[in-house]
């Protein structure tokens, strides 16, 4: 997991976790919740849908979310993209998931 979350950190928290040998997971995770996440490019209209709803997980704290919740988030940060940010949608791409390990969450 940390190969693909030092991606995510900006320059900042990147050099302050660098003083690190490996900067743990947890580090890394509150680090881009708590700052690189704040950046307003962090996730924006351009990005594939996979791609912004794992930084939207990486924003909210990697806490589980709805698929509703995740449609009406995206929605707000793609300018309204109701269509490829709709439940039944995302839940597919969501489902094809083989890079980010994305898992659903039953119960």
């Amino acid at each position: 997991m940390e190969f693909l979350l030092k991606d995510y950190l900006c320059a900042k928290c990147a050099g302050k976790l660098s003083d690190k040998k490996e900067p743990a997971s947890k580090a890394m995770l509150a680090s881009i919740h708590n700052c690189c996440s704040k950046s307003p490019d962090f996730i924006h209209e351009k990005l594939p849908i996979l791609e912004s709803a794992f930084r939207l997980f990486l924003t909210n704290g990697n806490t589980p979310m709805t698929l509703k919740e995740i449609s009406t988030e995206l929605a707000k940060v793609r300018y309204g993209d109701v269509y490829r940010t709709s439940p039944d949608t995302l839940l597919r791409i969501l489902k094809s998931d083989s890079y980010y390990g994305l898992q659903e969450i039953n119960g």
